[in-house]
């Protein structure tokens, strides 16, 4: 019986055995399928935006609501906006509600900020030889910024600048020629002199300060948010800005001199991070300079304006305007500059070059 036993356990280990055989994974691969005969959609450019995806930049500025730049800024974006049918979609961020002014072009550059209204005194830190640009006296009119900025040669310059550090300036606009106000009467400024021990707020950069070093002042950092309460309480003596930059943030109601100085004709440059730019392509490019170049005609045209009417309405609210010995501010500030640590950063031939289109 045990034999008998033992006789059919084994025919069923075999039974078993054939049956199962297969039941392991297999490792031959099932036959492709064959390739459709349609190619495969071509890849996007690395780094471009998708065609048609909403693009959002975040636009920051010190200036305030009513200035000629907010204004202009509100102009970009109506543009801007109009001409890509609302793809790029543009936040305007005023007053140093985003980034304090002296923090807005590491933001750009950084990538934690796409666009800033800068300059050349914002950049230089970064790219000192435009500290040049923000010599005083250096550019002479409205005529020789849009010749030298809005030309060959700052087509040239803020290209290599956004190679360089990575922040692109898109342009420059006219944002007013600078003067000095103060908040008392007397003495009145009509030389470098008269500025001796002048406490003269200038925005917190190095180019910024030593202009106010070469006007003859004793120059400190303040922030423009802070130009009302400082003059108002006297922890400052004076600032320098252009006209209508006065009367926008209403420094004219604590104001009792303007000395026509006009030392610094004073540009805005709309600056965007470099990679933002390079992602948006060609087509978008042009419609953001189209853009860009119709904000600057208004603000220089709007600027324009606001000079020619405002003297009279500083006077008639009794502040007193002064014309000074310019040419002696010129031969004082030059001799300043040429002497200074900071013309070993130019490039001596642009700035004789630039001298010589005035």
């Amino acid at each position: 019986m045990k034999k008998i036993l033992t006789i059919l356990l084994t025919m069923g280990l075999f039974l078993v055995l054939g049956v199962c055989g297969g039941c392991g994974a297999s490792t031959k691969e099932p036959p492709a399928e064959e390739a459709p005969n349609e190619e495969p959609p071509a890849a996007e450019a690395p780094g471009e935006e998708t065609p048609g995806e909403e693009i959002v930049l975040r636009f920051s500025t010190a200036a305030t609501p009513g200035s000629t730049t907010v204004d202009a800024m509100e102009v970009f974006k109506k543009a801007i906006e109009e001409s890509t049918n609302g793809q790029i979609q543009i936040e305007i961020y005023h007053s140093s509600s985003l980034f304090a002014q002296d923090a807005e072009m590491e933001a750009v550059i950084n990538g934690n900020l796409d666009m800033a209204t800068g300059g050349d005194s914002w950049l230089s830190p970064y790219y000192p030889s435009l500290s040049m640009f923000s010599a005083a006296y250096f550019i002479e009119s409205v005529e020789h910024m849009n010749a030298v900025l809005n030309g060959e040669i700052g087509d040239n310059l803020f290209a290599d600048v956004g190679e360089q550090i990575g922040a692109l300036p898109l342009g420059a606009w006219y944002d007013g020629a600078r003067t000095v106000s103060l908040r008392f009467a007397e003495p009145q400024i009509k030389t470098p002199n008269d500025l001796k021990g002048v406490i003269l707020r200038m925005p917190n950069s190095d180019s910024w300060l030593f202009m106010g070093e070469a006007l003859g002042a004793n120059p400190t950092p303040l922030a423009f948010a802070e130009l009302y309460t400082s003059l108002n309480t006297g922890a400052i003596d004076a600032q320098d800005n252009p006209l209508p930059n006065l009367e926008s943030s209403k420094c004219y109601e604590v104001t009792k001199q303007i000395s026509l100085t006009n030392h610094l004709i004073g540009s805005v440059w709309p600056v965007i991070n470099k990679a933002k730019w390079d992602s948006l392509g060609a087509d978008l490019q042009d419609k953001m300079i189209e853009a860009l170049d119709e904000a600057g005609d208004y603000m220089e045209t709007t600027n324009l304006e606001k000079e020619a009417r405002l003297l009279e309405f500083f006077e008639s609210e009794g502040i007193v305007i002064v014309e000074p010995d310019k040419q002696t501010f010129i031969d004082y500030v030059e001799e300043k500059y040429l002497n200074s640590e900071l013309v070993k950063t130019w490039d001596m031939d642009l700035y004789e070059k630039v001298k010589n289109m005035a």
